[in-house]
């Protein structure tokens, strides 16, 4: 049994890949914008943290906090695990607002209402995706269904509570520093998935 969740831990990781990626240089760019106001940067700068936050992972001092980044039997830290649960978990908020820009032009008719579904359904699956990614993570089905349905719940918690809250200037910047620690959080999941392999003895 241990080595099928192995094995479809590591299928579901090369298709997270991509969605990390994706959601690191949303984050990121999203950020920059909020913090600097030049929205003309958010592409340019998502791009740039996106390279910078990965090569940050891969370096000696921070490669050793990278999930899954041995091909033996070590048993893997749960400090980056949970680290990146919670800066999902923040991420939610910020991003709600998002969320109800998509639908808001569905609610009112808008001509261009067929986009916002689909932004808003990419939006969600891309969540889904990275919950069920670090859900997988705890070995115990008792911990992946605990860790899944914390996340969900914060997901719906912030997508309701957040409804009626109106940006300013100082809740931008705080937002744009939620946005680009998240992204660098997030990171540690940018690298290329590792097919598990067992070990006689893992003294080395």
């Amino acid at each position: 049994m241990q080595k099928i969740l192995l094995k479809l831990r590591y299928y579901l990781e090369m298709i997270a890949l991509p969605v990390f990626a994706y959601l690191v240089f949303h984050l990121a760019g999203h950020g920059t914008a909020l913090l600097t106001g030049i929205h003309e940067l958010e592409i340019i700068a998502g791009g740039l943290f996106l390279i910078f936050f990965a090569w940050l992972w891969h370096r000696p001092q921070l490669k050793k906090w990278v999930p899954c980044s041995h091909d033996h039997c070590h048993s893997e830290l749960p400090i980056p695990h949970i680290l990146a649960t919670v800066a999902l978990c923040l991420h939610f908020f910020p991003e709600s607002g998002v969320r109800h820009e998509l639908l808001r032009g569905v609610l009112e008719g808008e001509a261009m209402y067929g986009l916002g579904y689909i932004g808003f359904a990419a939006h969600a699956f891309i969540d889904l995706i990275i919950v069920l990614v670090l859900s997988s993570y705890w070995k115990a089905w008792p911990g992946k269904i605990i860790s899944f349905i914390v996340m969900i719940s914060v997901w719906v918690m912030a997508f309701f509570t957040m409804e009626h809250v109106h940006t300013h200037s100082d809740g931008a910047s705080l937002e744009g520093w939620i946005f680009l620690v998240s992204a660098f959080l997030l990171a540690m999941f940018v690298h290329k998935p590792h097919k598990p392999k067992t070990c006689r003895s893992c003294e080395h």
